[in-house]
């Protein structure tokens, strides 16, 4: 067996590893998954997995002691499992029992999650080649059958080629994954709602969503026909537009790019129908209330404000969301604007939120109802909430800018002169 990769030194002289290395001895201890993986990577973090040979709660019950460590049993319908929360770290311990390390790193999804380091003597487990598709960049099902086992791990396919630079799956494993694909629909509504979000927040989303499309999850996903072929509306070019728009940097207050990133698939995947194709994923349990609701106001949107007045009551509707709602009309608007004007019209927006932000965003009224009440004489009324809300759009439009005026523009408004 070779000796570990001098990149999981570091990772093996760490406090909590060396800890673990002494809890579990005699039994065999391996550090397994992510974090060997990003090491590899150049990357470091301490969200740790092991393995333990035998029974793990014993090995769990001292670590938790020793460093100190809050424990929690994750259970498992195969196998025991751990979780260790440190200060600055957290350790999911799983049991293996009586299965040799290699039955148990076949049971994983990819290769690249798929190798193990002995947590004392540091020697490498890499039955199915992980480092070398590391250092290659290539996604690859550990054995033909594991996406079928678990049909998410496909939706795990896109996250990885989302947030692993350069990643992308081998043909064998895109020919596993297309066939797995339709059994997304018995997999728990819950699991599939954390991946997916997982792939909407990812750093190169343009290419978890290439991959969607060509396992047939985007639009069959959407559609509740996972790995079905369907058109997808032009998504290839909205999607590119608005990773455009995100990629011009940072904006205040910052973009939701997960909410941006749905309207902008619901769009091109539901055309004129798309608020109801996302009423039926929400109720499907794949998308939170939360997202969902600023998802279908985006959805009701056409196109991008013109003229002052105009931006100034897309800032009042919108608040702290506009710049989401301008970067998702940007890429989706009827019809698309160019980027020279699409930029020119974020420095005006840009510049109004500055100098007039509380003003559009949550002005307080000129004149509340009661003063309106008494000036005309009205009884609480359809028609009195009416001149209410037309004070405050023209108040909001900077047509209105003191009492005084807003009584004037009242006087008009009740008497039919405006």
């Amino acid at each position: 067996m070779p000796t570990a990769e001098p990149r999981f030194d570091s990772l093996l002289r760490h406090p909590v590893v060396r800890a673990l290395a002494r809890a579990a001895a005699p039994a065999p201890c391996h550090l397994v998954g992510g974090a060997l993986r990003d090491r590899l990577l150049g990357r470091h973090g301490y969200d740790l997995d092991a393995v333990v040979a035998g029974s793990g709660e014993g090995v769990a019950r001292r670590l938790a002691a020793e460093l100190p460590a809050r424990l929690v049993r994750l259970g498992g319908d195969r196998f025991a499992a751990f979780r260790l929360v440190g200060s600055a770290f957290t350790l999911d311990l799983w049991d293996r029992g009586s299965a040799s390390l290699d039955a148990d790193l076949a049971r994983r999804d990819f290769t690249v999650n798929a190798f193990a380091v002995d947590a004392g003597s540091g020697r490498l487990a890499d039955p199915f080649d992980g480092v070398g598709d590391c250092r290659r960049r290539r996604l690859r099902a550990t054995t033909p059958r594991v996406l079928a086992e678990d049909p998410l791990r496909v939706v795990r396919l896109v996250r990885f080629a989302a947030t692993l630079d350069g990643f992308r799956p081998d043909a064998e494993t895109v020919a596993l994954a297309q066939a797995a694909a339709p059994g997304l629909v018995a997999v728990a509504a819950e699991r599939v709602r954390e991946e997916m979000a997982k792939v909407l927040a990812a750093p190169d989303f343009a290419a978890g969503f290439e991959l969607m499309a060509g396992l047939n999850l985007y639009p069959g996903l959407l559609l509740a026909r996972p790995g079905a072929p369907a058109a997808d509306g032009g998504a290839g070019g909205a999607v590119a537009r608005l990773e455009e728009l995100l990629a011009e940097g940072d904006t205040a207050p910052p973009t939701d790019r997960v909410v941006a990133r749905l309207a902008v698939l619901f769009r091109s995947a539901g055309g004129a129908d798309a608020s109801a194709l996302l009423a039926a994923y929400r109720r499907a349990g794949y998308l939170a209330a939360g997202p969902a609701t600023v998802c279908h106001r985006l959805l009701a949107l056409e196109r991008l404000p013109s003229g002052e007045p105009a931006e100034r009551r897309f800032l009042h509707r919108w608040g702290e969301l506009w710049t989401t709602a301008t970067v998702y009309l940007g890429a989706a608007g009827e019809p698309p604007p160019a980027a020279a004007d699409w930029r020119r019209l974020v420095t005006r927006l840009t510049t109004l939120a500055a100098v007039h932000g509380q003003e559009l965003f949550a002005p307080r009224p000129l004149l509340d109802g009661h003063q309106i009440q008494r000036l005309t004489g009205l009884a609480p009324s359809p028609r009195l909430g009416r001149l209410a809300r037309r004070l405050l759009v023209a108040q909001v439009e900077g047509r209105v800018r003191d009492r005084r005026e807003a009584e004037a523009l009242l006087k008009r408004l009740s008497s039919g002169a405006d």
